[in-house]
Protein backbone atom coordinates (compact mmCIF):
# COMPACT_ATOMS: atom_id res chain seq x y z
CA UNK A 1 0.00 0.00 0.00
CA UNK A 2 0.99 3.31 -0.49
CA UNK A 3 1.31 3.98 3.55
CA UNK A 4 3.67 0.90 3.64
CA UNK A 5 5.82 2.16 0.62
CA UNK A 6 6.01 5.47 2.86
CA UNK A 7 6.70 3.51 5.94
CA UNK A 8 9.74 1.93 4.08
CA UNK A 9 11.69 4.86 2.01
CA UNK A 10 14.46 5.27 4.53
CA UNK A 11 15.32 1.47 4.12
CA UNK A 12 14.68 1.68 0.43
CA UNK A 13 16.84 4.48 0.63
CA UNK A 14 19.37 3.10 1.97
CA UNK A 15 19.42 0.24 -0.12
CA UNK A 16 19.74 1.88 -3.60
CA UNK A 17 21.78 4.38 -2.63
CA UNK A 18 24.57 1.62 -2.10
CA UNK A 19 23.82 0.27 -6.07
CA UNK A 20 23.99 4.09 -7.08
CA UNK A 21 27.35 4.34 -5.75
CA UNK A 22 28.50 1.26 -6.95
CA UNK A 23 26.92 1.98 -9.81
CA UNK A 24 29.40 5.12 -10.41
CA UNK A 25 32.15 3.85 -9.51
CA UNK A 26 31.55 0.98 -12.49
CA UNK A 27 30.81 4.05 -15.13
CA UNK A 28 33.97 5.87 -13.78
CA UNK A 29 36.26 3.31 -13.93
CA UNK A 30 35.54 -0.48 -15.20
CA UNK A 31 37.56 -0.75 -18.36
CA UNK A 32 34.49 -2.44 -19.98
CA UNK A 33 31.61 -2.33 -21.40
CA UNK A 34 28.63 -3.92 -19.84
CA UNK A 35 24.93 -2.02 -20.83
CA UNK A 36 22.80 -0.94 -18.29
CA UNK A 37 20.74 -4.15 -19.21
CA UNK A 38 22.98 -6.50 -18.88
CA UNK A 39 23.55 -5.13 -15.36
CA UNK A 40 20.27 -5.31 -13.99
CA UNK A 41 19.74 -8.59 -15.09
CA UNK A 42 22.36 -10.02 -13.29
CA UNK A 43 21.48 -7.87 -10.55
CA UNK A 44 18.30 -9.41 -10.65
CA UNK A 45 19.53 -13.50 -11.17
CA UNK A 46 21.79 -12.98 -8.41
CA UNK A 47 19.19 -11.58 -5.85
CA UNK A 48 17.20 -14.38 -6.50
CA UNK A 49 20.21 -16.83 -6.36
CA UNK A 50 21.16 -15.66 -3.01
CA UNK A 51 17.57 -16.92 -2.00
CA UNK A 52 19.39 -20.20 -1.61
CA UNK A 53 16.50 -21.90 -3.84
CA UNK A 54 17.76 -23.74 -6.71
CA UNK A 55 13.73 -23.56 -7.89
CA UNK A 56 13.83 -19.72 -7.63
CA UNK A 57 14.61 -17.95 -10.67
CA UNK A 58 14.98 -14.47 -12.41
CA UNK A 59 14.25 -14.54 -16.03
CA UNK A 60 14.87 -12.02 -18.88
CA UNK A 61 12.75 -11.01 -21.33
CA UNK A 62 13.52 -13.48 -23.89
CA UNK A 63 13.33 -16.50 -21.16
CA UNK A 64 10.09 -15.28 -19.85
CA UNK A 65 8.66 -15.46 -23.61
CA UNK A 66 10.39 -19.19 -23.85
CA UNK A 67 8.80 -20.20 -20.25
CA UNK A 68 5.40 -19.10 -21.67
CA UNK A 69 6.02 -20.52 -25.14
CA UNK A 70 6.83 -24.10 -22.45
CA UNK A 71 4.28 -24.29 -19.99
CA UNK A 72 1.51 -23.57 -23.08
CA UNK A 73 2.51 -26.77 -24.88
CA UNK A 74 3.45 -24.56 -28.18
CA UNK A 75 7.26 -25.12 -28.15
CA UNK A 76 8.65 -26.84 -30.94
CA UNK A 77 12.71 -27.97 -31.02
CA UNK A 78 14.51 -31.19 -30.32
CA UNK A 79 12.53 -32.22 -27.12
CA UNK A 80 13.84 -31.61 -24.52
CA UNK A 81 13.84 -29.24 -21.28
CA UNK A 82 16.93 -26.79 -20.17
CA UNK A 83 17.74 -24.58 -17.81
CA UNK A 84 20.70 -22.10 -18.15
CA UNK A 85 24.05 -22.70 -15.98
CA UNK A 86 26.49 -20.22 -16.23
CA UNK A 87 27.18 -19.99 -19.98
CA UNK A 88 25.76 -23.77 -20.54
CA UNK A 89 22.75 -25.39 -21.06
CA UNK A 90 21.77 -28.40 -18.65
CA UNK A 91 19.20 -30.72 -19.59
CA UNK A 92 17.01 -31.42 -16.89
CA UNK A 93 14.04 -33.63 -19.16
CA UNK A 94 14.24 -35.54 -22.34
CA UNK A 95 10.74 -35.93 -23.92
CA UNK A 96 9.94 -39.79 -24.87
CA UNK A 97 9.76 -39.95 -28.91
CA UNK A 98 11.89 -36.59 -29.85
CA UNK A 99 14.79 -35.92 -31.89
CA UNK A 100 16.74 -35.71 -28.17
CA UNK A 101 16.02 -38.92 -26.93
CA UNK A 102 16.50 -40.85 -30.19
CA UNK A 103 20.04 -39.10 -30.35
CA UNK A 104 20.58 -40.15 -27.18
CA UNK A 105 20.85 -37.49 -25.19
CA UNK A 106 19.82 -37.52 -21.54
CA UNK A 107 18.98 -35.69 -18.32
CA UNK A 108 22.16 -33.95 -16.95
CA UNK A 109 23.67 -33.55 -20.33
CA UNK A 110 25.56 -30.31 -20.10
CA UNK A 111 25.58 -28.40 -24.00
CA UNK A 112 28.43 -26.99 -24.27
CA UNK A 113 28.22 -25.82 -27.82
CA UNK A 114 26.46 -25.53 -31.19
CA UNK A 115 27.44 -26.51 -35.03
CA UNK A 116 30.99 -26.32 -33.56
CA UNK A 117 30.86 -22.90 -31.99
CA UNK A 118 31.38 -23.26 -28.18
CA UNK A 119 29.17 -21.22 -25.86
CA UNK A 120 30.13 -18.42 -24.26
CA UNK A 121 28.75 -15.03 -22.77
CA UNK A 122 28.54 -13.11 -25.87
CA UNK A 123 26.83 -15.21 -28.39
CA UNK A 124 24.68 -17.41 -25.51
CA UNK A 125 21.45 -15.81 -26.51
CA UNK A 126 22.45 -15.79 -30.96
CA UNK A 127 23.46 -19.87 -30.07
CA UNK A 128 20.97 -21.28 -27.61
CA UNK A 129 18.35 -20.13 -30.29
CA UNK A 130 18.96 -22.78 -32.34
CA UNK A 131 17.41 -25.27 -30.11
CA UNK A 132 13.54 -23.79 -31.46
CA UNK A 133 12.38 -22.64 -34.42
CA UNK A 134 11.82 -23.68 -37.94
CA UNK A 135 10.51 -27.10 -38.38
CA UNK A 136 12.88 -29.65 -40.37
CA UNK A 137 15.84 -27.69 -39.64
CA UNK A 138 18.94 -29.76 -38.07
CA UNK A 139 21.40 -28.32 -35.32
CA UNK A 140 24.93 -29.76 -34.08
CA UNK A 141 24.85 -30.32 -30.68
CA UNK A 142 28.45 -30.05 -28.82
CA UNK A 143 27.71 -31.72 -24.69
CA UNK A 144 29.12 -33.06 -22.04
CA UNK A 145 28.74 -36.03 -20.01
CA UNK A 146 30.49 -36.92 -16.82
CA UNK A 147 33.33 -35.25 -17.94
CA UNK A 148 33.20 -36.46 -22.01
CA UNK A 149 32.68 -34.18 -24.47
CA UNK A 150 30.66 -35.34 -27.43
CA UNK A 151 28.51 -33.73 -29.98
CA UNK A 152 25.33 -35.08 -32.49
CA UNK A 153 23.13 -33.82 -35.01
CA UNK A 154 19.73 -34.10 -34.90
CA UNK A 155 16.51 -32.65 -36.36
CA UNK A 156 14.29 -29.82 -35.26
CA UNK A 157 10.59 -29.97 -35.28
CA UNK A 158 9.43 -31.91 -32.49
CA UNK A 159 5.88 -30.33 -30.72
CA UNK A 160 5.64 -31.72 -27.25
CA UNK A 161 2.25 -33.98 -26.90
CA UNK A 162 -0.11 -32.89 -24.40
CA UNK A 163 -1.53 -36.68 -23.44
CA UNK A 164 -0.22 -39.96 -25.41
CA UNK A 165 -2.56 -42.92 -25.50
CA UNK A 166 -3.14 -46.65 -26.61
CA UNK A 167 -5.00 -49.22 -25.45
CA UNK A 168 -4.08 -52.68 -24.30
CA UNK A 169 -7.06 -55.88 -24.86
CA UNK A 170 -9.85 -53.77 -22.63
CA UNK A 171 -7.81 -51.06 -20.69
CA UNK A 172 -6.47 -48.03 -21.87
CA UNK A 173 -3.56 -46.14 -21.23
CA UNK A 174 -2.78 -42.23 -20.88
CA UNK A 175 0.54 -40.78 -20.33
CA UNK A 176 0.70 -37.77 -19.03
CA UNK A 177 4.79 -36.00 -19.47
CA UNK A 178 3.61 -32.56 -18.40
CA UNK A 179 0.38 -30.51 -17.41
CA UNK A 180 0.38 -27.74 -20.32
CA UNK A 181 -2.63 -25.50 -20.76
CA UNK A 182 -4.21 -27.18 -23.14
CA UNK A 183 -3.45 -30.76 -21.06
CA UNK A 184 -7.01 -30.89 -19.51
CA UNK A 185 -8.84 -31.02 -23.08
CA UNK A 186 -6.64 -33.21 -24.64
CA UNK A 187 -7.08 -35.50 -21.64
CA UNK A 188 -10.66 -35.17 -21.17
CA UNK A 189 -11.37 -35.91 -24.86
CA UNK A 190 -8.87 -38.76 -24.90
CA UNK A 191 -10.55 -40.09 -21.58
CA UNK A 192 -14.07 -39.54 -23.03
CA UNK A 193 -13.16 -41.88 -26.21
CA UNK A 194 -11.78 -45.05 -23.58
CA UNK A 195 -14.85 -45.11 -21.66
CA UNK A 196 -17.16 -44.72 -24.84
CA UNK A 197 -15.45 -47.65 -26.46
CA UNK A 198 -15.66 -50.01 -23.51
CA UNK A 199 -12.54 -49.46 -21.55
CA UNK A 200 -13.07 -51.50 -18.50
CA UNK A 201 -10.24 -49.47 -16.69
CA UNK A 202 -7.41 -46.55 -17.25
CA UNK A 203 -3.60 -46.18 -16.77
CA UNK A 204 -2.32 -43.15 -15.98
CA UNK A 205 1.21 -42.58 -16.51
CA UNK A 206 3.42 -39.86 -14.56
CA UNK A 207 6.41 -41.37 -14.42
CA UNK A 208 7.96 -38.64 -15.67
CA UNK A 209 5.94 -35.91 -14.63
CA UNK A 210 7.61 -33.19 -12.69
CA UNK A 211 5.63 -30.07 -13.25
CA UNK A 212 4.72 -27.16 -11.22
CA UNK A 213 1.60 -26.12 -12.63
CA UNK A 214 -0.52 -26.78 -10.40
CA UNK A 215 -3.48 -24.65 -12.02
CA UNK A 216 -3.20 -27.08 -15.26
CA UNK A 217 -3.08 -30.11 -13.07
CA UNK A 218 -6.33 -29.08 -11.58
CA UNK A 219 -7.93 -28.32 -14.52
CA UNK A 220 -6.95 -32.10 -15.01
CA UNK A 221 -8.42 -33.44 -11.66
CA UNK A 222 -11.07 -32.13 -12.32
CA UNK A 223 -12.40 -34.88 -15.12
CA UNK A 224 -11.83 -37.41 -12.74
CA UNK A 225 -12.23 -35.90 -8.88
CA UNK A 226 -15.68 -34.66 -7.87
CA UNK A 227 -16.00 -31.14 -6.59
CA UNK A 228 -15.24 -30.99 -2.56
CA UNK A 229 -18.26 -29.98 -0.64
CA UNK A 230 -16.47 -29.55 2.90
CA UNK A 231 -14.56 -26.91 3.90
CA UNK A 232 -11.31 -28.91 3.54
CA UNK A 233 -10.60 -28.20 0.23
CA UNK A 234 -8.72 -30.09 -2.51
CA UNK A 235 -5.45 -28.58 -1.21
CA UNK A 236 -4.02 -25.84 1.12
CA UNK A 237 -1.38 -23.66 0.54
CA UNK A 238 0.74 -23.00 3.85
CA UNK A 239 3.49 -20.35 4.51
CA UNK A 240 6.23 -20.38 6.04
CA UNK A 241 4.53 -20.53 9.69
CA UNK A 242 2.23 -22.65 8.38
CA UNK A 243 -0.50 -19.97 8.06
CA UNK A 244 -2.55 -21.16 5.16
CA UNK A 245 -2.45 -18.13 2.32
CA UNK A 246 -5.04 -19.50 -0.17
CA UNK A 247 -7.27 -22.79 -0.94
CA UNK A 248 -7.05 -25.26 -4.69
CA UNK A 249 -10.15 -26.90 -5.37
CA UNK A 250 -11.47 -28.56 -7.75
CA UNK A 251 -15.11 -28.19 -9.77
CA UNK A 252 -17.86 -30.29 -10.77
CA UNK A 253 -17.21 -33.70 -13.38
CA UNK A 254 -16.32 -37.09 -12.66
CA UNK A 255 -15.38 -39.75 -15.08
CA UNK A 256 -16.71 -43.09 -13.09
CA UNK A 257 -13.90 -45.63 -14.19
CA UNK A 258 -11.59 -47.74 -11.85
CA UNK A 259 -7.95 -45.91 -12.47
CA UNK A 260 -4.50 -47.14 -11.64
CA UNK A 261 -1.57 -44.31 -11.33
CA UNK A 262 1.75 -45.00 -12.63
CA UNK A 263 4.47 -42.84 -10.37
CA UNK A 264 8.07 -43.43 -9.85
CA UNK A 265 10.53 -41.75 -7.58
CA UNK A 266 11.00 -39.04 -10.35
CA UNK A 267 6.84 -37.60 -10.20
CA UNK A 268 6.70 -34.45 -8.25
CA UNK A 269 5.11 -31.30 -7.43
CA UNK A 270 2.27 -31.28 -9.18
CA UNK A 271 1.99 -34.39 -10.68
CA UNK A 272 2.56 -35.81 -6.88
CA UNK A 273 -0.44 -34.41 -5.47
CA UNK A 274 -2.77 -35.08 -8.72
CA UNK A 275 -1.84 -38.60 -7.48
CA UNK A 276 -2.60 -37.77 -3.55
CA UNK A 277 -5.82 -36.09 -4.52
CA UNK A 278 -7.04 -39.30 -7.10
CA UNK A 279 -5.92 -41.12 -3.34
CA UNK A 280 -7.69 -39.19 -1.20
CA UNK A 281 -11.08 -39.14 -2.92
CA UNK A 282 -10.54 -42.90 -3.80
CA UNK A 283 -10.52 -42.62 -7.49
CA UNK A 284 -7.58 -44.22 -8.06
CA UNK A 285 -4.88 -46.79 -6.85
CA UNK A 286 -0.89 -45.76 -7.24
CA UNK A 287 1.93 -48.14 -8.60
CA UNK A 288 5.20 -46.60 -8.22
CA UNK A 289 9.12 -47.97 -7.38
CA UNK A 290 9.11 -46.29 -4.72
CA UNK A 291 7.97 -43.23 -2.40
CA UNK A 292 7.68 -39.91 -4.80
CA UNK A 293 9.91 -37.09 -5.00
CA UNK A 294 8.30 -35.39 -2.09
CA UNK A 295 8.05 -31.74 -3.70
CA UNK A 296 5.55 -29.89 -2.29
CA UNK A 297 6.17 -26.13 -3.32
CA UNK A 298 3.83 -23.81 -5.28
CA UNK A 299 5.81 -21.76 -7.53
CA UNK A 300 4.23 -18.03 -8.92
CA UNK A 301 5.84 -16.16 -11.42
CA UNK A 302 5.60 -12.49 -10.82
CA UNK A 303 6.03 -10.42 -14.14
CA UNK A 304 8.73 -7.19 -13.36
CA UNK A 305 7.85 -3.68 -15.42
CA UNK A 306 10.86 -4.09 -17.86
CA UNK A 307 8.89 -7.67 -18.88
CA UNK A 308 11.28 -9.91 -17.30
CA UNK A 309 10.13 -12.37 -14.78
CA UNK A 310 11.18 -13.76 -11.59
CA UNK A 311 9.57 -17.50 -10.42
CA UNK A 312 9.35 -18.06 -6.66
CA UNK A 313 8.31 -20.31 -3.98
CA UNK A 314 5.36 -19.01 -2.48
CA UNK A 315 4.29 -21.83 -0.29
CA UNK A 316 3.86 -25.64 0.48
CA UNK A 317 1.22 -27.48 -0.71
CA UNK A 318 -0.83 -29.52 1.82
CA UNK A 319 -2.93 -32.50 1.01
CA UNK A 320 -6.90 -32.78 1.04
CA UNK A 321 -5.99 -35.91 3.82
CA UNK A 322 -3.34 -36.30 6.03
CA UNK A 323 0.15 -34.68 7.10
CA UNK A 324 2.55 -33.35 4.53
CA UNK A 325 4.63 -35.24 2.89
CA UNK A 326 7.20 -33.30 1.82
CA UNK A 327 10.89 -34.57 1.28
CA UNK A 328 9.07 -38.39 2.15
CA UNK A 329 7.17 -38.61 -0.93
CA UNK A 330 3.74 -40.21 -1.20
CA UNK A 331 4.16 -44.15 -0.61
CA UNK A 332 2.48 -46.28 -3.22
CA UNK A 333 -0.43 -48.85 -2.97
CA UNK A 334 1.96 -51.37 -5.05
CA UNK A 335 5.42 -51.74 -5.55
CA UNK A 336 7.07 -52.49 -9.13
CA UNK A 337 10.16 -53.12 -9.87
CA UNK A 338 12.04 -50.70 -11.85
CA UNK A 339 13.61 -51.16 -15.09
CA UNK A 340 16.50 -48.37 -14.48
Amino acid sequence: SYNSILKNLPERSQRYALLEELQDIIDENYYGKRSREELLSSLGEGYVNSLGDTDDKFMTGEEYKEYLREISGNMSGIGAKTERVKNTLKITKVYSNSPAKKAGLKAGDIIVGFDGIKLNKSNFKELTGKLSGENLSSVNIIYKRDKTEKSVTLMKGYEIPSVEWDVYENVGYLKIADFFSKTADDLKEQTEKLVSSGMKAIIIDLRENESTNYDYMLSCLDIFVPMDSSDNHTFKVADENGNIIKTLSTTPGEVNIPVAILASTKTKAAAEFFCSAMKDFSKAVIFSDGNTAGDVSLMEVFELSNGSAVLLTVGKVQPYKGESYEDEGITPDYIYESDS
